[in-house]
């Protein structure tokens, strides 16, 4: 039961997610690579996730991806 909960509660965010994403100006294999890994995090923490909150730890940690990716990026291409 629990991972069928888990399991809608992921399936309705990951589209979510990934859209907004893309409205930041993350491109498309950026995106879903982002999404992958914010769910991959979201698996391999979710013990110390609390249900009413995963929402926004899931945007969280998917802006927080998003920006790292930017600052190595932006690192990459200063010393191009």
């Amino acid at each position: 039961m629990k991972n069928d909960l888990i399991s809608k509660i992921f399936m309705d965010k990951m589209n979510i997610i990934h859209c907004y994403l893309i409205k930041l100006g993350c491109n498309q294999e950026d995106a879903e690579d982002i999404t992958q890994d914010t769910f991959y995090k979201a698996l391999k923490y979710i013990d110390g996730i609390d249900v009413s909150q995963i929402s926004s730890w899931l945007f969280r940690v998917a802006i927080n991806r998003y920006y790292d990716l930017c600052r190595t990026k932006k690192f990459i291409d200063s010393k191009i």
